[in-house]
């Protein structure tokens, strides 16, 4: 099922317990909204965390955000 696969990366990848999850879930089933908002909003889950946990889930590389001004100004030009 996607969702013990989803579930395993998430307890194996981040702090999250598997109560915790449990709690979310229950939570998501109750009251609506995505599993992502539930975990950084009541858990602290980083953004970052969840991408990276969704990234490996799809089998994609993870890469993380890129702020502008890292970005080369000659790449920019092109």
């Amino acid at each position: 099922m996607q969702r013990d696969r989803i579930a395993t990366i998430l307890l194996r990848d981040t702090a999250l317990t598997p109560d915790q999850l449990d709690a979310a879930l229950a939570a998501q089933h109750q009251g609506g909204g995505t599993l992502t908002e539930i975990l950084r909003r009541d858990y602290g889950l980083a953004e970052d965390e969840l991408l990276r946990a969704q990234a490996t889930y799809l089998g994609l590389e993870y890469l993380p955000k890129v702020e502008l001004e890292e970005v080369d100004d000659e790449l920019l030009a092109e």
